[in-house]
């Protein structure tokens, strides 16, 4: 499969944000609620993080791995298994079902790469596809 280029729909991280804060009133999975609150933990870290000279995560990554969080949750009601942040100023978000886990890494700019332990791997997807190959992973 050929990539695409990556491409984000929303203008400004602040609208994204915004719109999440509004829908997160509609969710009542506290699981839900923690991931996305360990995401927004995640814009706090400073620069060096890690002790190693990690970038602190960048809005975009964080935004995106938000929203996608989000999307996968509302596709197919499976919380992320966990969230972290990169050492290029990126952040890392997990699913698992069973035996079976899906990777997404997200880049500081905003760039997408997906691998799944059954054997798939690819990187600077769209973020549509991401969501695609993701959800039905974790169905």
């Amino acid at each position: 499969m050929q990539a695409a280029s990556t491409s984000y729909f929303y203008a400004t991280e602040t609208e994204l944000a915004a719109e999440i804060s509004l829908e997160l009133l509609e969710f009542e999975d506290a699981s839900f609620t923690a991931r996305l609150g360990k995401l927004r933990e995640l814009e706090k870290l400073e620069d060096n993080w890690d002790s190693y000279g990690g970038r602190a995560p960048s809005p975009k990554a964080v935004a995106i791995g938000e929203a996608l969080v989000r999307d996968v949750y509302q596709r197919t009601g499976v919380v992320a298994y966990n969230v972290a942040p990169l050492a290029d100023g990126g952040v890392q978000i997990e699913w698992r079902k069973q035996a079976r886990a899906i990777e997404v890494e997200i880049g500081p700019e905003g760039d997408l790469s997906y691998l799944d332990t059954g054997g798939d791997e690819e990187e600077n997807l769209a973020y549509a596809q991401v969501l695609e190959l993701a959800s039905p992973v974790v169905c």
